[in-house]
């Protein structure tokens, strides 16, 4: 009997340590199925807020972009082609502007009227002297040498001595400006005005005048304008200087005026 007790001893203490080992590994792979296993989806309905913070998660963000940048994006490479094409084509409006009016202007130019001034070649004695008492004068024309009439507004004309030419100021100084608007019929091609006269503008005597520009101590000096408008309405103007150049004695060859002085005296406009 006691025998028979001490087997059954034997035998339990024996096999319980393979139950519990057995047990444990049942426990362990349970605990692995249940780590590597999904994870539980909440099944519980989502409210609008937390909607909005999943989109607003996964939205990308936004970094600022450079001014510059988005002005030249490629989006708005049309807008910049139509600003291209606009400047262009004002480009070339003031271009065909331009050479248009230069057209028109020459064009004004070629038909436009031109005065030259056609003169005496000596001096004359002035028929109209107080008393009988001669002085000299200087005589002139003007004849239109262009292609439409010339409308006379104006003239002025003086006769000088002049110790030396360079004693002549650089701009000419008009002292009577004759308006003849009223006076002047319109000048046509090729015509010829009337002639016109400017008495000498001196204190000496015909005869001491005489003795002393063809002295060399002085010379005479005739300078004057005739100003104009063409049938456009534009204003012209011609100048002209002369001086007298003499010889000791009268002689009709070589006695005669040249054009002279400051180029302000003798242009045309």
């Amino acid at each position: 009997m006691t025998v028979v007790l001490v087997l059954m001893l034997i035998f339990q203490s024996s096999s319980s340590p393979r139950i519990d080992k057995a047990t444990q590994a049942q426990v362990v792979k349970s605990q692995t199925k249940r780590d590597n296993a999904p994870p539980r989806v909440n099944s519980e309905p989502q409210t609008d807020v937390d909607t909005r913070r999943a989109e607003a998660l996964a939205l990308p963000t936004k970094t600022a972009m450079n001014p510059w940048d988005k002005a030249f994006a490629p989006e708005t490479w049309s807008n910049w082609a139509l600003v291209f094409v606009g400047i262009t084509a004002s480009l070339i409006a003031f271009w065909t502007l331009a050479t248009i009016q230069q057209q028109t202007t020459a064009l004004m130019n070629a038909d436009r009227p031109l005065l030259l001034i056609m003169w005496e070649n000596f001096v004359h004695l002035n028929p109209k002297a107080p008393g009988g008492i001669l002085s000299h004068c200087f005589n002139w024309r003007f004849k239109n040498t262009g292609k439409s009439p010339a409308f006379i507004q104006a003239v002025s004309c003086r006769f000088v001595p002049v110790e030396k030419m360079g004693d002549l100021s650089k701009n000419p100084r008009y002292i009577v400006v004759d308006d003849v608007r009223d006076e002047m019929e319109p000048l046509l091609p090729g015509e010829i005005s009337e002639q016109l006269s400017a008495v000498i503008e001196s204190g000496y005597s015909f005869e001491e005048l005489e003795s002393k520009h063809r002295g060399r101590e002085c010379s005479l000096y005739a300078y004057g304008f005739v100003r104009y408008k063409d049938f456009h309405g534009r204003g012209h103007e011609t100048r002209f200087g002369v001086v007298y150049g003499s010889r000791p004695t009268p002689q009709r060859a070589y006695d005669r005026f040249k054009l002279a002085g400051p180029a302000a005296y003798n242009r045309y406009t």
